[in-house]
């Protein structure tokens, strides 16, 4: 659990806990300063109460190999760009009220 780093540059963030009964209660929706951390390889927020729509950079984040967003308030549409990442391997967004 936590924010990884390596030589300065942020690559993964885990902020869901293993057995999803005690989550981080994390609030609100991605902040646009996320675009900076190019070098992303995991997002794991599952479990919190993020909500609002997918922001559309996260399919800008070309290192990403998994991302696990289940159990949030999401909205509307999964990014096109997401599907196009191609060392993507792990995605899950279940329990959220997306479409795409």
């Amino acid at each position: 659990e936590g924010i990884f780093c390596k030589n300065d540059e942020v690559f993964i963030i885990n902020l869901a806990t293993p057995t999803h009964q005690n989550s981080f209660n994390l609030d609100g929706t991605f902040p646009d300063e996320m675009t900076a951390l190019t070098s992303l390889t995991e997002i794991l927020v599952a479990s919190n109460k993020l909500k609002g729509k997918l922001p559309m950079w996260i399919g800008q984040l070309n290192y990403l190999t998994k991302v696990e967003m289940y159990g949030n308030e999401f909205e509307g549409s999964i990014p096109d760009s997401l599907y196009n990442l191609s060392n993507l391997k792990t995605i899950s967004f279940t329990a959220n009220s997306l479409s795409g």
